[in-house]
């Protein structure tokens, strides 16, 4: 008996234009106010509800396959995006539309299927159909029908979108670490200060708009035990001090520090998928990174613990693809 709701197009192999290459793992789509972008049934759909926005982010809410795509890329600037059943999304007639808007039943890319990704800005992004008209999220999301036009000549709050890594981090990869706070601070990357290469004040938040630096983008390099050496952006990587087990660094040294110029024991560390869209980073000693106790008469800005044991009191992160070619 099948499954209710399961995706039934795994057996569409398509032969992919050869221009594109596919992007390790998958990712979800955000709108602006934190919906997710779906494909139902995983695509197949040339109706108005090829694409819904009706799911909202939640901490610890396990999502499945229809929330997730896979990112296709040329070297022109192009990528395009592949449901869960193996269909690409198309914006009919390149774009420009309010209504017959999105298909997801396309086998292969073509031109219909190509979009260009604008720049970030904090963790935002614009996309930009073959028209050169940006997608729409209409309403900031929470669409069951309708949930996406393809008409806007600007860029403003619908025309937001986030989006978040699940899957395969690949390697040699470039992203933006997000710690999932409750306060002010959420939605905004942490930054190695100086680019690296510091053993104290080595990491802060970004608290305002901005266009990313160089300083926000780390680029996860992949080790044979599966783990991942974190790099700067002056090529030094991260370090837990001891392995991790330290909740504070001391007056002159951090707990996490950004001056190593090779990946050994303490430059090593496991990001686990949570299953909400969202990583824990686990260190070489078995800990987890949290949020650094208070009280101790620093500045909490950009320090986190490396002394966490249990991963449900974990420090959760979104991974934000910062590069796609």
């Amino acid at each position: 008996m099948p499954v209710a709701n399961s995706v039934s197009k795994t057996s569409i192999q398509p032969r992919i234009n050869p221009a594109f290459t596919q992007y390790p793992g998958q990712v979800y789509i955000w709108t602006g106010g934190s919906y997710y972008l779906s494909a139902p049934d995983g695509g197949g759909h040339i109706d108005d509800t090829a694409i819904q926005t009706e799911i909202q982010y939640a901490p610890g809410r396990l999502i499945g396959d229809w929330l997730k795509f896979t990112l296709w890329h040329d070297f022109a600037g192009h990528v395009a995006f592949q449901t869960s059943g193996g269909n690409f999304v198309t914006a009919v007639s390149g774009g420009g539309r309010k209504s017959d808007v999105i298909h997801t039943d396309a086998t292969d890319i073509a031109a219909w299927e190509e979009f260009q990704i604008a720049e970030l800005q904090t963790v935002y992004l614009s996309i930009q159909t073959a028209s050169k008209n940006f997608l729409t999220a209409v309403g900031g999301g929470r669409q069951l029908t309708d949930a996406i036009h393809s008409d806007a000549v600007t860029v403003s709050g619908w025309e937001a979108f986030s989006l978040k890594k699940a899957g395969d981090l690949g390697s040699r990869l470039q992203y933006l670490i997000v710690p999932v706070l409750d306060g002010s601070l959420s939605g905004y990357p942490i930054f190695a200060n100086n680019g690296g290469n510091l053993t104290q004040n080595t990491l802060s938040y970004y608290t305002d708009t901005y266009t990313p630096s160089n300083w926000a983008r780390f680029t996860l390099i992949q080790q044979p035990n599966g783990s991942y050496g974190v790099q700067t952006a002056t090529s030094n990587y991260l370090t837990a001090v001891n392995g991790g087990g330290l909740d504070f660094g001391t007056p002159t040294s951090d707990n996490i520090q950004t001056n190593r110029t090779a990946v050994e024991a303490w430059e090593q560390f496991r990001f686990i998928e949570i299953g909400d869209s969202t990583y824990a980073i686990q260190t070489v000693d078995g800990h987890y990174l949290g949020l650094h106790p208070v009280g101790q008469g620093d500045n909490d800005e950009g320090r986190f613990s490396t002394n966490i044991s249990d991963i449900n009191a974990a420090l959760k992160f979104w991974l934000v693809p910062a590069t796609f070619f």
